[in-house]
């Protein structure tokens, strides 16, 4: 994905300054971030991101099963799974969601912690969709195997 973008320069310099404002920075926990990136990637079919980033979720330890995770919300912590319920309310329509969802969600985070998550949503969306339309493909290149 690095060497495609690195096709237009400007677009990586841009990508990298974004990228460091939500992953691997930001404030929200990067086991959080990573099933939302798992999430968001699942839904829009992106081998690239999906596998890439399973690989550096088993890679940080937080899981030898990340997808199962996802899977198993009863056991998310409380605001993962309520995190992942608001990317799902999101993508399927991000003009509803619902006042119900947004005031749970402001009881596990701050304001400036859902305006990191949503642009998080919408970043790995865009990579999501960036990587799909120019068929890059993920060759396992973050594997400890």
């Amino acid at each position: 994905m690095v060497s495609t973008m690195a096709m237009y320069p400007p677009l990586l310099e841009a990508m990298e300054t974004l990228g460091n404002a939500v992953y691997p920075g930001g404030s929200l926990p990067r086991e959080l971030k990573e099933l939302i990136i798992l999430q968001s990637s699942l839904n829009n079919s992106c081998q690239f991101c999906t596998n890439s980033h399973i690989d550096i979720a088993k890679g940080l330890g937080i899981s030898e099963d990340p997808l199962h995770m996802l899977q198993d919300t009863e056991n998310l912590k409380p605001s993962y799974a309520c995190a992942i319920e608001y990317l799902q309310a999101i993508f399927e329509d991000a003009n509803r969601i619902p006042d119900s969802l947004f005031d749970r969600l402001q009881e596990h985070f701050t304001e400036s912690e859902i305006v990191e998550l949503t642009f998080l949503i919408g970043y790995i969306n865009m990579l999501n969709w960036f990587n799909n339309a120019l068929q890059v493909k993920y060759r396992g290149e973050l594997s400890d195997s």
